[in-house]
C-alpha cells in the first residue's frame, strides 16, 4: 500500500491499540538501523533517558550511556545486525544524564525486508535492577556477619585460603591474629546482651579503621575475631597486634545510661605462616593457642605462637 493512502478505520484502530500497548507495557522497546541508530523508542525508553522521542531518534547508544557500557551494547547489536542472531543477554547500563546504574534482561532480534535482508533490529529490555540489588544483598548476607559487618567465619576462611595459597606460591609472609574480648561475659551480665552487641560492633569498626584495606577481617564466633595480614612478618605483625590492643583498650562504648561508658580490653594470639602452619586451620589453631596463653598470662596482651 502506498504511504499516502489513508488507513481504513479498522487499520487505524489496530494501529492505535498497538501503540497504546507498546507504550504502556512494562518494558523498554526500541528499534535501530544498520548503524545502531534509534529509529523507534517507546515511552519507557523516553523516561529512561529523560528525553522526548525526537531527541533520541537518529542517535546511537554513545549519546545516552557511558562509553564502556555503550561499547558493550554495540557488540551485542553487531551480533544481531551482522550475524543475524536473535540473542538474549543481561546488560549493565550507566545512564549518562543521571549516572544511574541499571540492569536489563534484553532480547534483540534482526528485522528483515521482504527479501530476507537485514535492515535493522528491534529489542525488548526488561528492567531487572531491583532483582539484581536483591541478589547482591543476599550474596552479601551470605558472607557477612550481620552484627559486625565483618566477614563471617566461612567467608573469612575462603578469603584466607586464597591469600595463603598466593603467599605460599610467591613465598610472601603472612600473619594471622586471633582476638578475644576479655571478661566479655561480665559485660553481658552487667549491662545486658544489647550492650554486649554494641561493644562487639564498636570493636569491629575500630579494628577495620586500624587495619589496612588489604587485611582480611572476620568474626569467627561469639566475641572471637580473626585478622589475616598479607605481606606481614613477625615484627610488623606484633606492631599491628599491639596497636589494636591499645586502640581497643582506649575505646569507650556508650550505654543507654547518659554519661556511662563501657571500657574493655582484648587478648590477642599471633601466628606466622610457615612450613608447620601452612593452612588456615593450622594458623587458626596456632593463633588460638597463643590467645589462650595471653588469657592465662593475665589478659590484655599479645602472645605469639
Amino acid at each position: 500500500m502506498p504511504l499516502n493512502v489513508p488507513l481504513d478505520e479498522n487499520a487505524q484502530f489496530e494501529l492505535l491499540n498497538l501503540r497504546t500497548i507498546v507504550n504502556s507495557i512494562g518494558a523498554h522497546i526500541y528499534a535501530k538501523d544498520l548503524n545502531g541508530r534509534y529509529t523507534y523508542v517507546n515511552q519507557q525508553v523516553c523516561r529512561l533517558f529523560g528525553l522526548p522521542r525526537e531527541e533520541i531518534l537518529g542517535h546511537d547508544d554513545h549519546d545516552f550511556f557511558d562509553l564502556g557500557e555503550a561499547n558493550d551494547l554495540q557488540r551485542f547489536d553487531r551480533r544481531v545486525l551482522d550475524g543475524g542472531e536473535t540473542i538474549e543477554c543481561e546488560e549493565r547500563n550507566i545512564i549518562r544524564q543521571t549516572g544511574e546504574v541499571r540492569y536489563f534482561n534484553t532480547v534483540k532480534t534482526p528485522v528483515r525486508d521482504v527479501d530476507g535482508v537485514i535492515i535493522g533490529m528491534c529489542g525488548i529490555s526488561t528492567d531487572i535492577t531491583e532483582k539484581k540489588k536483591l541478589e547482591v544483598e543476599l550474596e552479601r548476607q551470605a558472607h557477612i556477619d550481620f552484627l559486625t559487618n565483618l566477614n563471617n567465619r566461612r567467608h573469612f576462611i575462603e578469603l584466607a585460603e586464597h591469600e595463603i595459597s598466593r603467599a605460599l606460591r610467591y613465598k610472601h609472609p603472612v600473619c594471622l591474629l586471633m582476638l578475644d574480648v576479655d571478661h566479655f561475659k561480665r559485660v553481658n551480665d552487667t549491662y545486658g546482651h544489647k550492650q554486649g552487641d554494641r561493644v562487639l560492633s564498636v570493636l569491629a569498626h575500630s579494628c577495620v579503621d586500624t587495619l589496612r584495606d588489604i587485611d582480611i577481617a572476620g568474626r569467627i564466633g561469639g566475641e572471637e575475631f580473626a585478622f589475616l595480614l598479607p605481606e606481614t612478618g613477625r615484627e610488623q605483625g606484633l606492631e599491628v597486634a599491639e596497636r589494636l590492643r591499645r586502640v581497643l583498650a582506649a575505646t569507650a562504648v556508650a550505654t543507654d545510661n547518659e554519661g556511662e561508658r563501657v571500657h574493655f580490653t582484648v587478648s590477642i594470639g599471633m601466628c606466622l605462616l610457615c612450613s608447620e602452619c601452612d593452612t588456615v586451620d593450622n594458623l587458626l589453631n596456632c593463633a588460638d593457642k597463643a590467645l589462650y596463653q595471653a588469657k592465662e598470662s593475665g589478659r590484655n596482651r599479645v602472645c605469639v605462637g
